[in-house]
């Protein structure tokens, strides 16, 4: 299955039981080959996944949608929420959230240094933690370090409300 020439286009999807559903293909898995199609039911937009082990046919139809708008604002409005965006910090909160986190860390009595690029080395490089210092970005091969590290982290986080 040619998976491209499904996205963005107005299917239609046969499944084995005999039902049908029809809506904008959102995007196809191309692992698994499931499909996310956003449907109209009771005049609002959703999002439904299907499997692909449900189903039989996919078909293109030849009919352009009564609100292409409306569904071009809903798959905005859903990108927003899958993909949040990333809060941009200037370098003087940089500066204070790694001065904090250098303090607890210590105050925790884990040895810690920075790096010539701003990122914490903690336990002499067993773990790091780069800038802006939050749980996604603690990183270590030592999952018993990087929990501990990375509950330090989120306490700081807490403190600081991200």
């Amino acid at each position: 299955m040619a998976q491209l020439e499904f996205i963005d286009k107005f299917v239609c999807l046969q499944f084995k039981n005999g039902m049908k559903l029809c809506g904008e293909c959102f995007t196809i898995d191309p692992v698994t080959s499931s499909v996310v199609l956003i449907t109209k039911k009771n005049s609002n937009l959703m999002v439904e996944v299907v499997l692909s082990h449900d189903l039989i046919d996919i078909q293109v139809m030849d009919i352009e949608h009564l609100n292409r708008a409306e569904y071009l604002q809903f798959k905005e409005v859903f990108l927003r929420k899958l993909f949040p965006e990333q809060h941009q910090f200037t370098s003087e909160d940089l500066l204070k959230r790694k001065n904090k986190l250098y303090q607890l860390l210590e105050l925790n009595r884990l040895p810690v240094s920075v790096q010539d690029n701003g990122i914490l080395s903690v336990v002499n490089g067993i773990a790091i933690i780069e800038p802006p210092y939050t749980v996604d970005t603690c990183r270590s091969a030592n999952t018993i370090v990087l929990d501990r590290v990375m509950r330090i982290v989120e306490t700081c986080q807490n403190s600081y409300e991200m």
